[in-house]
């Protein structure tokens, strides 16, 4: 983990219980419906600016609950050919939240959650602070069509029912619950059932529909599509499944044999032997069983062959761009919301032990890759960006090339983030020598977790440390404060499989940090805003 590019050709968290009651955010909604672009197939535009004639299309790909080990080409042929290995991919990604909810409010605010106001799925977009102000909205009024297609926020649904959210010109939205199969879509307001047929899977139909829509619509203006996987997330009770895929994603029968060969992972993390080091409550985990092992593995290779229907939607919307001949005038950026545990540290399958909020790096290190078209990136192209970055850097990427502000009538929203344009163009002035990115969690529900659980923490991670303070753990009444914060520390460099917690013993790791100086840092992170020269508490 080096600071550099390779190139080729508490302060507490704030606590949201008790946060804006739906009321409020339904008359937002309804304000910003009388007053914005309107949504539906039909694409308003209404009084909105023609976008300057240069702005390329842009592709959001985002999966669900992606482990950075299946980031390969092997599950995604397609997605390596096309976007990462002509592109630029950012090695030391990290997200905001490694939940799904508050991880993707995140990439369309571009902010943190102690600022975009979500900390968990429940109750998720509830709590959203101006909701009429996120990326769709902005990019609406740069005169971009704007399309979601998939899975959007939790809660969403309790506000608005089926209503397209805010911003969005097309919007093909899965709804609870969330299958695979049998489920319905809200397809621009309307409320559309789907079966159990081949037809009906969910992957294919959402990536179908992002197709059809670009070769209905592109041309007109430059487009923003977000393509929300489901995949690889874990679903159930399944319907449609044979005896393979028990708990987990749920791969279309045509692909069920596709990952046969994938071996599980296995770091010197996994089942780790000794866990004396880790915050008491991980500590109640015991040993994985032989059964357990299995499990996982089951769950690993069935969320790999799930991934096989995404690259292939993926490919058939790169098809879509060839031939309205708007390929190369698109820009491209793939990620995972979150990641998963695959048996590290004893966490994994069963689904006690597979809560992805745990603070470590298989849920905080994400797969992030950025594609520019050639007229924005004309010189060597970066294959590989090991720098810092955030989710948090997804908006303000794609605000800079749309040539979009946060702003809609003069109201502006501060953003925590930085732009990737920059880097994939392997420009790396301005960007911080040795950026720390903050991820931070606070458990809505007192009993979220059970017993193994951290109910509220703030951490961050730098080019070679990662440090966490858990401000309330689980006890026998469910979550409760701390006197004292828990505290972790590792050092990535010397232990990047965070078998070591250095906590208490104050060493200086190998990037130059001491456990006192990550504190301070994080007690600045954690009341962060913003991120140009003007912040009065600036994010790094």
């Amino acid at each position: 983990m080096s600071d550099g590019v390779e190139a080729t050709g508490s302060g507490g968290l704030k606590r949201l219980r008790g946060a804006s009651p739906v009321a409020v955010l339904v008359l937002a909604i309804g304000s910003w419906a009388l007053t914005a672009c309107g949504s539906g197939d039909g694409g308003g535009g209404g009084d909105r600016p023609p976008a300057a004639t240069d702005a390329p299309n842009i592709i959001l790909v985002v999966t669900d609950d992606q482990p950075l080990a299946s980031f390969n080409p092997q599950a995604l042929p397609t997605v390596f050919s096309e976007v990462v290995e002509p592109g630029t991919n950012f090695s030391e990604a990290a997200v905001a939240v490694p939940l799904c909810c508050p991880s993707r409010a995140t990439m369309i605010t571009g902010q943190y959650a102690h600022n975009h106001g979500i900390f968990d799925n429940d109750p998720g977009y509830e709590t959203l602070r101006d909701p009429g102000q996120t990326l769709p909205v902005w990019l609406q009024q740069a005169g971009y069509l704007t399309g979601h297609f998939g899975k959007w926020l939790h809660g969403y649904e309790d506000v608005a029912g089926a209503d397209p959210a805010p911003g969005w010109d097309r919007w093909v939205t899965q709804l609870e619950p969330r299958l695979y199969y049998d489920y319905e879509l809200s397809i621009d307001g309307e409320v559309r059932s789907y079966g159990g047929s081949r037809r009906d899977y969910l992957t294919k139909v959402i990536s179908d529909e992002a197709s059809s829509w670009v070769r209905r619509r592109a041309g007109e203006r430059p487009l923003y599509v977000q393509l929300d996987f489901y995949a690889p997330h874990g679903a159930g009770p399944h319907r449609k499944q044979t005896a393979s895929c028990r708990r987990s994603a749920e791969p279309p029968l045509a692909d069920f044999d596709a990952a046969d060969a994938v071996e599980l992972p296995s770091p010197p993390s996994y089942n780790e032997a000794d866990v004396s080091d880790k915050p008491g409550f991980y500590q109640e985990l015991p040993p994985l069983t032989d059964s357990d092992t299995e499990t996982i593995e089951e769950q690993y290779r069935c969320a790999v062959a799930s991934l096989a229907a995404a690259d292939r939607g993926f490919a058939d919307l790169l098809e879509a761009l060839r031939e309205t001949g708007e390929l190369e005038d698109t820009a491209f950026i793939f990620v995972s919301d979150n990641g998963y545990f695959l048996g590290e540290h004893r966490m994994g399958a069963p689904q006690e032990r597979n809560l992805k909020q745990r603070p470590l790096e298989p849920t905080i290190h994400v797969p992030l890759a950025l594609r520019l078209p050639a007229a924005l990136a004309p010189g060597p192209v970066p294959s590989r960006v090991d720098l810092q970055v955030s989710l948090a850097d997804i908006a303000p990427t794609v605000l800079e090339l749309a040539g979009a502000e946060p702003c809609v009538e003069g109201e502006c929203r501060v953003i925590d983030g930085r732009s990737l344009v920059g880097l994939a163009s392997g420009e790396r002035r301005g960007w911080p020598r040795d950026r720390a990115v903050l991820f931070e969690y606070d458990a809505f529900a007192p009993d979220v977790g059970g017993p193994t659980a951290s109910c509220a923490y703030a951490g961050l991670r730098t080019a070679g440390s990662f440090y966490v303070r858990h401000t309330e753990v689980p006890g026998p009444d469910g979550c409760g404060p701390v006197e004292e914060p828990v505290i972790e520390y590792y050092d990535l460099l010397r232990d990047p499989f965070q078998l070591e917690n250095l906590a208490g013993a104050d060493p200086r790791s190998r990037a130059g940090a001491t456990e006192e100086q990550l504190a301070e840092r994080l007690d600045a992170l954690i009341e962060c805003a913003g991120s140009d020269e003007a912040a009065v508490r600036p994010c790094e």
